[in-house]
């Protein structure tokens, strides 16, 4: 009996289809697809959020490979080309962030806390956690782990302008992170929120095309916001404006709540690290530094927020180290912008002025 015209088409497309499948999988490991960090479960047992410790991973951006560079993820799953150990002759600076920690638009040595080790040594050593994504609730776990663990003896923070309303539990979806549920109507208290790798992501994570279409591609991202278009084509949504990465404009509510999110980080902050005030410092992202973005900064909700924010540590000694003036000085001086071509994270020039800085701040303190 001969097999019908219609299952012989149906067997050579699907054989034409796996052919093709093999051979872009095949021109995908041989391009500089961005690896992703491959991040372990978060739970009970398990509660710091790291990547999958002892390797070299690629990372770039966009279709073209944009900004393509090597990361090392050190011993114990942090982005840093050093492994971290318990103990030292030297005092430990911890740097503590999201994505600004993570850092991967630059290589190691060109990051600010790579340039930090290397102007302190023989004084201090500087150890990095942080991951995009992370809020400021997150940055309490670190903090933790890094003083209990580590015995860190001072810590570094860089604030964004995403840090505290994401910090919301209920405004944050990501699992893994530590964030705030509310306790009663003034405080929140914080909860980890626990984190499995999926059956998908383990699929994404074992083959190049689909690490290439879902991480440089940003597919899963793109078909979201086609379903939100098409749910809302009749009544489109109105052009949104940021400033920074945070929405200018917020709802009354949520910068209350931002508020209330400070309030609870410096409450907790003091139980959860054991320093003393004098041995902290915070790093304000000064992403706006031209005279032309003064106006709506200044009117934004990241500059309210970062006013209540640096009001409230000074209140309590911590250390304000802003970038905004400093920044725009250089920019002033040189016209060199501090973000790389493609998205607003410091480039090499960014990193370097706040190293100098903290390089000020540590050099007369250790």
């Amino acid at each position: 009996m001969k097999n019908s015209p219609l299952l012989q088409n149906l067997v050579l497309l699907a054989g034409s289809l796996l052919f093709l499948a093999i051979l872009l999988e095949i021109f995908f490991r041989f391009m500089p697809v961005y690896d992703g960090f491959s991040f372990v479960a978060v739970n009970e047992q398990q509660p710091i959020f790291h990547a999958r410790p002892d390797r070299t991973i690629t990372s770039s951006k966009d279709w073209d490979f944009y900004n393509a560079r090597d990361i090392r993820i050190n011993n114990l799953g942090f982005r840093n080309d050093q492994d971290y150990t318990v103990g030292g002759l030297h005092p430990l600076i911890a740097v503590i962030g999201d994505s600004y920690i993570e850092a991967v638009q630059v290589d190691y040595q060109d990051s600010f806390y790579g340039q930090l080790h290397k102007s302190l040594e023989g004084k201090a050593r500087v150890y990095s956690f942080g991951y995009a994504g992370a809020p400021l609730s997150q940055y309490l776990s670190w903090a933790q782990y890094a003083t209990q663990t580590f015995k860190a003896d001072h810590l570094t923070f860089v604030i964004i302008s995403n840090d505290f309303d994401e910090s919301i539990s209920w405004r944050n979806g990501r699992p893994g992170f530590h964030l705030y549920e509310r306790c009663d109507k003034k405080t929140y208290c914080l909860k980890r929120k626990d984190y499995q790798i999926s059956p998908l992501r383990k699929i994404v994570e074992a083959s190049a095309w689909a690490k290439y279409s879902v991480y440089n591609l940003q597919i899963m991202s793109f078909l979201r916001k086609m379903k939100h278009r098409i749910k809302n084509v009749t009544d489109p949504e109105k052009p949104k404006t940021y400033v920074a990465n945070a929405l200018a404009v917020v709802d009354p509510e949520i910068t209350k709540e931002s508020k209330i999110v400070i309030d609870s980080f410096f409450k907790d902050l003091p139980v959860y690290t054991g320093l003393p005030a004098r041995n902290i410092n915070f790093v304000m992202d000064g992403r706006v530094y031209d005279a032309a973005g003064d106006t709506s900064f200044e009117a934004s909700y990241f500059a309210e927020t970062r006013r209540y924010f640096t009001v409230q540590a000074k209140k309590m000694g911590y250390t304000i180290i802003d970038m905004k003036p400093v920044f725009s000085t250089h920019f002033a001086k040189n016209g060199k912008r501090f973000e790389t071509k493609k998205d607003a994270h410091w480039n090499e020039s960014g990193h370097e002025v706040v190293a100098n800085e903290l390089h000020k701040h540590y050099n007369s303190r250790l």
